[in-house]
């Protein structure tokens, strides 16, 4: 399961996950539904089966730090997210805002 998912919040006071906080709030439909999703959602019709496995399922506290180490990993590669929109502004020759 994607670690941001319940991670950020998507759940909390949506109309459709009601007031879940946790993955382990969900029900168990929920958790498959979204399981077959992230295996299968960029596989291309027609294209064979891609070997795809969800690992493990974090729960919300593991999922935040997943997500902060994700950000310090992207930082120390392609250096602070905050000014890659200014820069692809830039490239594509149009004004920052």
């Amino acid at each position: 399961m994607p670690t941001s998912f319940f991670a950020r919040g998507r759940s909390a006071g949506c109309g459709w996950y009601g007031d879940l906080r946790d993955i382990a709030d969900a029900p168990g439909g929920v958790v498959e539904r979204l399981r077959h999703y992230f295996l299968t959602y960029k596989q291309m019709p027609g294209e064979p089966a891609r070997t795809v496995r969800i690992a493990e399922v974090y729960d919300r506290v593991e999922a935040v730090e997943m997500i902060r180490r994700s950000l310090l990993d992207y930082r120390e590669s392609f250096g602070p997210p905050e000014g890659r929109a200014a820069l692809l502004s830039r490239l594509l020759g149009q004004r920052s805002s």
